[in-house]
């Protein structure tokens, strides 16, 4: 490896500094029945998961998690993970549910989820099914059904004054082992519904109906949730400018949070040369090519600087809207492999850059939930498991990369210039986003808390170390600490082991103020004031 002979100068001040929630480094632990069990492929048949599962879990340390899934919630039925369904003749729950032919177990349900999050120390947060009720000649009843009577399970204590319909669901979580309330505070109200109306073909297809009928269903749910727990806290989808605005508008001071999830690249198959218009495949590329492209996610902003530049972003500016990011993640897919020598922690690279971009917007972004938290199946996971313990449980770069940070932030983000830095082409795009011509190879943060200075910083040079100092600061003499994520296993074993590592380096910061950064790194120097 060489070093880059350029050392990027990073200037930072006190002055405006934006609060930074440590609930943007939370985590989604999603079960999908169309090819992702996830905590079912880790957990035993008590729905408990695996001690070397759950050891990584709460190594991670996510402050805050989502469940029970995305795309699958507005289909299934919540009832299918509880013991003691109220509206059900058998006391178990079945052993599967699922739609179209696909099918997930029902070990790790709602209890289990919820028990798990205790013991890990993460706050939950539960999706209820708003889809049925889009379709639902009795809209109300369904609502009562799908998300009511779920919030009345986890919520309600045994004395209460709900209406008939309802009382039986805290009995039941009774019955469960669990007497005691959870008091769940947050809740949100379906998932990805800006899309449903081509998920669900039997719901409108013309925008204009799919958004009446959204939001006549929010009313009524948001009402019918409020009833039984009016302390919890609603989340509700943002994602298309046009549903954002309605709900907005409509919602803003009924609910908390709006969402917007992001994945970037998504998809890799073919790639088109942003000089020549060409489509190609991967694998015809050389590693530095196919690095270039996969690491400057998610976008880039004037300065080249990671950010996203959605279609919504101006209108939260615009109007300081609350976003839960619930959904995000480095997401492509190669189908053969390509010549990549360790994409796997590319990825990490890549994940780190949009991390970046959500910290860059902490004024905006409240809560983020990365994609996905434990899993076999789809290779976007942050702890990757075997269902049948071939091998042994352990940690994606993707995952590291937002555990490194949950655990080494500060509060509050400061205004920084960063200078003496350089851009690259990234040359390919895979004609869904926009090719990005700009992207630094040095991308810098830095947060503060009353204890110490926080760097975040990812060296994008693949080959190269780097360096950065600071000006202007009065650092020199302190103690800090540098975590590096670095490449670690080859290509050929990642599914037995983890791409990456972390370093740790302990040190007196020099008279300098300068920092090396190792090649292909994601970094956060830890300074105490």
């Amino acid at each position: 490896m060489s070093t880059s002979t350029m050392t990027t100068t990073i200037h930072y001040t006190d002055t405006n500094p934006v609060p930074l929630s440590n609930l943007l480094f939370g985590q989604f632990m999603e079960r999908a029945s169309f090819g992702e069990p996830g905590p079912e492929s880790a957990c035993d048949d008590n729905g408990v998961l695996r001690p070397s599962s759950l050891a990584l879990l709460k190594d991670m340390a996510p402050p805050i998690t989502r469940f029970p899934g995305g795309t699958d919630v507005d289909f299934l039925d919540w009832h299918d993970l509880i013991d003691y369904a109220p509206e059900r003749e058998e006391a178990q729950r079945p052993k599967e549910t699922g739609r179209n032919d696909r099918y997930i177990g029902t070990r790790f349900g709602i209890i289990e989820y919820l028990e798990c999050m205790r013991d890990i120390e993460a706050e939950p947060i539960l999706v209820v099914n708003i889809g049925e009720s889009w379709i639902a000649e009795d809209k109300a009843k369904s609502i009562a059904y799908h998300c009511a009577a779920m919030l009345a399970y986890v919520n309600a204590p045994l004395e209460n004054n709900l209406p008939k319909h309802l009382k039986a669901y805290p009995e039941a979580r009774a019955k469960a082992g669990h007497p005691e309330p959870f008091n769940v505070k947050k809740w949100q109200i379906g998932n990805e519904t800006w899309i449903l109306s081509w998920q669900r073909k039997d719901v409108p297809q013309e925008q204009a109906d799919w958004l009446a009928v959204q939001k006549e269903c929010l009313d009524i749910a948001i009402d019918a949730m409020k009833a039984v727990d009016p302390d919890i806290e609603l989340i509700i989808d943002g994602g298309s400018l046009a549903q954002l605005e309605m709900n907005f508008a409509a919602f803003k001071d009924r609910v908390d949070y709006f969402v917007t999830h992001h994945y970037k690249p998504m998809g890799g198959r073919t790639l088109i040369d942003g000089r020549t218009q060409e489509e190609i495949t991967p694998n015809t590329l050389s590693a530095e090519e196919l690095y270039r492209w996969m690491v400057a996610a998610p976008d880039a902003n004037a300065d080249g600087y990671s950010t996203y530049e959605t279609e919504v972003m101006p209108f939260i500016k615009e109007h300081d809207v609350p976003i839960a990011f619930t959904e995000w993640n480095w997401n492509g897919w190669f189908g053969a492999d390509p010549v990549a020598e360790n994409n796997w922690h590319w990825r990490g690279v890549g994940a780190a850059g949009m991390l970046h971009a959500l910290m860059r917007e902490s004024k905006h972004f409240k809560i983020a939930c990365q994609s996905m938290l434990i899993g076999s199946g789809w290779g976007i996971m942050s702890i990757w498991v075997h269902p049948e313990d071939e091998f042994e449980p352990h940690m994606n770069t993707t995952g590291m990369v937002t555990s490194l940070y949950s655990k080494h932030h500060g509060t509050e983000i400061l205004p920084c210039t960063i200078s003496n830095n350089e851009c690259y082409d990234a040359v390919y795009t895979n004609g869904k986003h926009p090719l990005i011509n700009n992207a630094v190879w040095i991308d810098a943060l830095v947060s503060k808390d009353d204890q110490k200075i926080y760097i975040h910083v990812i060296n994008r040079r693949r080959q190269e170390a780097s360096s950065i100092s600071l000006q202007d600061t009065d650092l020199a003499g302190k103690a800090a600490r540098m975590y590096s994520i670095v490449q670690d296993s080859p290509w050929e074993v990642h599914r037995q082991q983890a791409a990456s590592r972390i370093d740790e380096v302990s040190f007196t910061v020099n008279d300098e103020q300068v920092f090396e950064l190792p090649a292909c790194s994601v970094s956060v120097i830890e300074i105490d004031l």
